[in-house]
């Protein structure tokens, strides 16, 4: 079972290190003037964010069974790959984030602005009282103008239009002059009829595209959950910045996670074993019964020398435990098991007097001569 959850979070790091590798490439192509730049820069990107995922495996068996000035050097290189991971996943974020908030805020603005005139063109239209068109009024000018009087003539031509005032025509010209005032109102009565109606189809475009919705309904939520103490554009930052510690956290340190789980549970499975090993078979004679495993802390106690200048390596180690467990007649655990157990002991019981450099133990030598002639051998 346990390998089925290694395989499920395994699939998981690969996606989240692939999106990891597309920002670092994205971020490292703008560095590059030409198209052949960008492909350098985006490859050394993928290259920063392949070291910050496995980086931490060398660094933490280096720092655990080798020398720690590698161990130093790996963290600075994984500090700075980590590092150029998390800017360009900053920026990118913060990129995309500010243009898909910045295009609803604007769409936003526009639909409040719209809306503004619309009320104000809606108040300057009930002002007018005017329902005749230009035209009907115009026609109507006509009529008045085409007036005979006494015999005379039309007013249009006694007052030539209005354009001079007599007795006969004042009466006509001065209903002329009500129909002319009209006629200015109605043309601005049609102008203002004609802006809002292309206002309000403006406006029906900008709902559709969701001009009634706040422009970072996350971040508002979040700010009003906080009763106001934190700021919408303070939640913005925070969100960009809890994305990219998800992605790269899970990227860089998985690996460590997954590998280290995965030592886990072989453990356990061999400690299991090793204990099914110690119970009798049913069916088995009393003669037949396994030996007890060895104790290797015992081992330890009768088999080396403390010795500030020695040093023995780990297959001479393995060598002489398996010559004990045979004088002894007691059952050899598996070579792993008792390396493990090994080090545990040197690094707890026997800690500050045994150190460990890769396969070599120094501070102690072996009492078999045998055994002690094959690792100076």
């Amino acid at each position: 079972m346990w390998r089925l959850w290694l395989a499920a979070g395994s699939l998981v790091w690969l996606a989240t290190l692939a999106a990891s590798g597309v920002i670092n490439y994205l971020a490292g192509s703008a560095f590059g003037r030409t198209e052949h730049e960008a492909i350098v820069y985006g490859t050394l990107g993928i290259a920063a964010d392949a070291w910050k995922a496995v980086g931490p495996i060398f660094i933490v068996s280096l720092w655990r069974d080798g020398p720690r000035v590698a161990a130093g050097l790996a963290i600075i290189v994984w500090v700075a790959c980590f590092t150029f991971a998390v800017t360009a996943a900053i920026g990118l974020a913060a990129h995309n984030r500010s243009g898909t908030v910045g295009s609803r805020e604007a769409t936003r603005i526009s639909y409040h602005d719209i809306t503004q005139e619309l009320a104000d063109l809606d108040a300057r239209r009930a002002a007018l009282t005017e329902t005749r068109s230009p035209e009907e009024i115009e026609r109507t000018i006509d009529v008045v103008l085409s007036r005979p009087v006494a015999g005379r003539g039309t007013v249009a031509t006694l007052s030539r239009a209005c354009a001079i005032d007599t007795r006969h025509t004042r009466e006509a010209c001065a209903k002329v002059a009500e129909l002319r005032a009209g006629i200015a109102q109605a043309r601005e009565v049609r102008r203002l009829d004609d802006r809002r109606r292309e206002l309000r189809q403006q406006a029906s475009l900008l709902r559709e595209r969701n001009g009634l919705v706040a422009s970072d309904p996350q971040a508002e939520l979040i700010s009003r959950l906080s009763f106001g103490r934190l700021a919408v554009d303070d939640v913005g930052l925070a969100l960009i910045l809890l994305l990219v510690a998800m992605v790269e956290l899970i990227s860089a340190f998985a690996p460590v996670v997954l590998h280290e789980f995965a030592v886990a549970m072989r453990a356990r499975r061999d400690a299991a074993g090793r204990a099914l090993s110690r119970r009798i078979e049913p069916d088995a004679e009393p003669t037949a019964m396994l030996q007890p495993v060895p104790d290797v802390f015992e081992y330890l106690a009768e088999r080396i020398v403390p010795d500030a200048g020695g040093h023995v390596a780990l297959a001479s180690i393995v060598l002489d435990f398996i010559e004990w467990c045979g004088v002894r007649h007691l059952v050899v655990p598996p070579t792993d098991a008792f390396v493990a157990e090994l080090n545990r002991i040197c690094d707890h019981e026997l800690a500050g007097k045994v150190q460990r450099r890769h396969h070599v133990y120094f501070g102690f030598r072996l009492r078999s001569a045998a055994a002690q002639l094959a690792a100076t051998g």
